[in-house]
């Protein structure tokens, strides 16, 4: 009898040692699971981040692989979000992802992230969208949403990541800002806004400098062709690392730079369906007023009732 008890607990712990077995395997196979979604997360990060850093690269208008030749431009998404999008002065992501979806007023209807990113892709380097569950549009999302929680929002740039500027009481003068222009800014962005590449030989590179105007610049739809959007840009980053400038300069030369020709968007009357929503400076009609392009393009704005 003292045999059979002794057997019997001896099956009773082998058995229960048999049914450990599978948790210790399980909880091996789990740790290597995470390890291998760790590593997709971080390497899906870092190719968000060459996209960023080397748009025309790998999307731009002669990018090695024909399929993702999108952009209609050379120009990087580093052209206007500065350091890889962690300037908090210069349209910075920090924040940013917790805000979607949200309602814009371009569309007049909630966005998700991935659409504001397609947006900017299409209405600043003048390109096609990127497939929505396509590895490119999903790489950029990742790393925006990495930099946006891994920083926290500063609450005075909960939009734009720019610093407010005041509105001038008068319109901006393109012709004063030529001057300033060929001062401050044609060093670095050419005497006729040619920018800098940062190869001659291999001009798909792209540009150390970007051009501000011509086929290569930022299209009519980027938020830089809105006047007061660009003169707080170039308030708070230009000249690049020594900013220096007025208020009113800043104005002044956001208006000669776009004052010239640049791509033009496609159906661009489709924007902002609801015309009480579209902003003042928004320089391309059809208008809620009948104010003209002009007004709408340099101001003043400071008496129109469109929102700002």
């Amino acid at each position: 009898m003292r045999l059979g008890l002794r057997s019997f607990a001896l099956f009773l712990i082998l058995l229960l040692g048999l049914s450990a077995c599978p948790a210790q395997t399980s909880d091996k196979s789990s740790k290597a699971s995470e390890q291998i979604q760790s590593k997709a997360l971080k390497d899906l990060n870092l190719y968000g981040q060459d996209l960023l850093e080397k748009t025309p690269v790998y999307l731009g208008p002669q990018a090695k692989n024909p399929a993702l030749r999108l952009a209609g431009n050379r120009l990087s998404c580093i052209s206007c979000h500065l350091n890889g999008g962690k300037d908090s002065k210069a349209m910075g992501f920090m924040g940013i992802s917790q805000r979607y979806p949200r309602y814009r007023a371009l569309e007049n209807r909630k966005i998700t992230l991935r659409e504001r990113i397609n947006s900017c892709f299409e209405r600043s380097l003048n390109a096609k969208p990127l497939a929505d569950e396509s590895r490119e549009l999903k790489a950029l999302e990742s790393y925006i949403r990495q930099i946006s929680q891994s920083t926290a929002p500063t609450e005075t740039l909960a939009e734009l990541q720019l610093p407010p500027l005041k509105l001038l009481t008068r319109a901006a003068h393109p012709k004063a800002g030529e001057k300033l222009y060929q001062y401050h800014c044609s060093a670095c962005h050419g005497k006729s806004g040619e920018g800098q590449l940062k190869n001659n030989a291999t001009p798909d590179q792209g540009y150390v400098f970007p051009p501000l105007w011509g086929q290569d610049s930022y299209g009519q739809g980027s938020n830089l062709n809105r006047l007061t959007l660009a003169a707080r840009y170039i308030k708070a980053n230009m000249p690049l690392g020594r900013p220096l400038l007025s208020a009113e300069e800043a104005y002044d030369i956001a208006a000669f730079i776009n004052s010239h020709e640049r791509p033009q968007l496609k159906q661009a009357e489709k924007d902002f369906p609801d015309r009480s929503k579209k902003p003042a400076d928004v320089p391309y009609p059809p208008f809620a007023d009948q104010q003209s392009s002009e007004r709408h393009r340099f101001g003043p704005f400071t008496d129109l009732k469109a929102p700002l």
